[in-house]
């Protein structure tokens, strides 16, 4: 069983997001200005901003939280070790299915992969695709982002 404690673990490799975040970047943790640069207008204390640290990351803030953390380079790694641009059934060899739900995008029609960190649905990874075949998206959440496939809308 996975305690929330455990979320605070670092990972100092910047190519694979580790389990609370990626880098100095934690989900839960508060918006620092200094280290992003907003690129969406804000909506109800909803906003997007990229990293000024990582390239590649980009993150979903509200109400000061970081409440995502996304990335379409594929360069970086998930924290189960897939990347942007794998095929959409290395999710299924890489994951726990037991861990794994799997959910329609409405805009789409197309299924989106959700791994979640702990059986409490704390923190999650979510898989999303634009052609049935291949990642397109990696973003990782707090759970009530996980099913927000819009944004801050």
């Amino acid at each position: 069983m996975t305690k929330s404690s455990d979320f605070s673990v670092q990972n100092n490799d910047l190519t694979t997001f580790h389990k609370s975040g990626y880098g100095g970047i934690y989900l839960g943790g508060v918006y620092d200005a200094s280290k992003f640069k907003q690129v969406s207008e804000e909506l109800e204390g909803c906003f997007n901003a990229s990293s000024l640290d990582f390239s590649g990351i980009s993150i979903t803030v509200e109400n000061n939280i970081i409440s995502e953390i996304s990335t379409d380079d594929p360069s970086i790694l998930s924290y189960d070790g897939i990347k942007v641009g794998d095929p959409i059934s290395l999710i299924e060899d890489k994951v726990d299915l037991n861990a794994l739900e799997i959910i329609q995008n409405d805009y789409t029609n197309l299924p989106v992969f959700i791994h979640w960190h702990d059986k409490n649905k704390a923190v999650g990874t979510r898989y999303s695709t634009d052609d049935g075949i291949i990642i397109y998206y990696i973003d990782m959440g707090l759970s009530e982002r996980m099913y927000l496939l819009e944004g801050c809308a």
